[in-house]
C-alpha cells in the first residue's frame, strides 16, 4: 500500500509567488522547484500542509 507524501506550499520570499504541490503517490513524485520560476530567486520557503490550516482558512474565507 502506498502512502503519498502531505502536500506542501512553496513560497517565494522575494516576489511573494506560491504554489501548492499534492502527492498523489508516493512513486509519482515529481521533480519540486528549487528556485522561484519568476524571479530565480533561492531557495524557497517551504511549508507542510495540513488539515488545520485548511480549516483555517476555510473558515476566515467563509466567515470574515
Amino acid at each position: 500500500m502506498c502512502i503519498a507524501p502531505k502536500p506542501l506550499i512553496l513560497s517565494c520570499p522575494s516576489c511573494h509567488w506560491k504554489k501548492r504541490y499534492e502527492f498523489k503517490s508516493d512513486a509519482l513524485i515529481f521533480d519540486v522547484p528549487t528556485n522561484c520560476p519568476v524571479c530565480s530567486h533561492a531557495p524557497l520557503k517551504t511549508k507542510p500542509l495540513d488539515s488545520l490550516s485548511i480549516a483555517n482558512k476555510l473558515k476566515t474565507f467563509f466567515l470574515d
